[in-house]
């Protein structure tokens, strides 16, 4: 154990030892001798496995690569955010400097930086987070003698973003949508509103599905850069769970993948009566009538080719737009000219709570890690929710009087 103590530094102790090469190994400075020699216990260590890194070799932004090389699990929108998060350090003076000799008042430069950003909340939090946890990530693994963001602290989150609309009115849009756009919003969107899937998990489902009693939810459907689309895996490791279905939604399911097959008789009709009347028609050199390789549940009627995500999302956005009985709606409702996609799964959170299903099962079947978040973001009380459980607690007790 070789603690160095210097009286004439605010921060006094320090650690020096040799490696198997016999070549130092200094540390940074501490503000205790156990803290040192902590620290040394911990860069011994690092140096026998071969990941020790000198503190003094290190920038804010060299941290930040070393951090990100150890998310190899990470999904790819997590990694496109976070380079996003880096390069917006990067404009500041702390991006370059030294992690060792970076300081809380540092950090507090920017975070005040941030907040005169014209961005929105949410994304000033998340930076300001990205970046507290990669420097607590370089303190545990002795990077850093003592964090420097310890004192940094988050902006308050945005209010929750999502919609939470009353079962009621989730079923008097399924059933235009079943009217008018069948083909491409109905079941998306049920899916949605039933049994709380994000669209690009509705759109990836097998047609195995049909006459199931439960959707088992492990991939989502991606495009493609060039064309084309893949599986991909779930937003979250607790995005894969499964789902039992309400008899009607099988119904349902059964129902479309009926008109669907009734679509590809018809598709297929349509290229063998092509081919009779142009002979000179090649069917071996044109796409397929029918091309759904993928064996997916919702396709598109007309070649049961793969809906992604932005094609369903202009088709909302268009009946928003123009259906009459829509307009009529949101006469009524004028938040509803907002709705997304996203707050069926929303309205589906809240809805289960109204009806008294558990936050802890509700969390599981929405693929949430953390129950809290369902209860303050996707499982919000309706206006009537708080009335219902009493309704259901004054029934349990079958007392009408002391």
């Amino acid at each position: 154990m070789a603690v160095i103590e210097k009286k004439n530094r605010a921060k006094k102790y320090s650690y020096m030892f040799r490696d198997h090469n016999k070549k130092p190994v200094y540390g940074p400075y501490f503000a205790t001798r156990e803290e040192a020699k902590q620290a040394e216990a911990l860069a011994k260590a690092a140096v026998l496995t071969g990941t020790y890194v000198p503190p003094t070799n290190l920038t804010v932004l060299e941290a930040i690569d070393r951090y990100l090389e150890t998310k190899t699990e990470l999904s790819e929108s997590s990694k496109t955010g976070n380079q996003t998060y880096r390069r917006r350090i990067a404009k500041h003076y702390l991006g370059n400097m030294k992690l060792k000799d970076s300081t809380p008042l540092h950090v507090a430069d920017f975070r005040a930086w941030v907040m005169k950003q014209d961005l929105a909340q949410s994304t000033k939090r998340s930076t300001l987070s990205f970046l507290r946890t990669v420097m607590k990530w370089a303190t545990a693994y002795d990077l850093v003698g003592r964090d420097p963001s310890r004192q940094l602290e988050l902006p308050e989150p945005p209010a929750p973003k999502g919609m939470h609309v009353p079962i009621e009115i989730v079923i008097q849009i399924l059933r235009m949508l079943r009217k008018y756009e069948y083909a491409n919003l109905y079941m998306p969107f049920l899916l949605g509103g039933f049994c709380g899937l994000r669209m690009s998990e509705a759109l990836a489902l097998p047609r195995s599905v049909v006459g199931m009693e439960y959707l088992i939810i492990n991939r989502n459907i991606q495009r493609v850069k060039g064309g084309g689309v893949k599986f991909g895996p779930t937003k979250t490791g607790t995005s894969v769970r499964t789902i039992p279905l309400l008899p009607l939604v099988q119904v349902e399911i059964q129902n479309y993948n009926k008109y669907i097959e009734t679509c590809k008789k018809n598709a297929i009709r349509q290229r063998m009566a092509l081919i009779q009347a142009c002979p000179n028609f090649d069917p071996e050199g044109s796409t397929p009538a029918w091309n759904n390789d993928m064996d997916l549940l919702i396709v598109h009627p007309t070649d049961g080719t793969p809906y992604v995500r932005d094609m369903v999302e202009r088709a909302w956005a268009k009946f928003k737009r123009q259906n009459p009985e829509w307009l009529m709606l949101i006469g009524h409702y004028p938040l509803l000219q907002t709705m997304r996609h996203h707050d069926f799964r929303h309205s589906c959170g809240s809805n289960m709570r109204d009806r008294g299903v558990d936050i802890a099962d509700i969390s599981e079947l929405l693929g949430h890690a953390d129950s809290n978040f369902t209860r303050k973001t996707y499982a919000l009380p309706l206006p009537e929710t708080h009335l219902h459980a009493i309704q259901k607690y004054a029934a349990s007790l079958k007392i009408d009087t002391i």
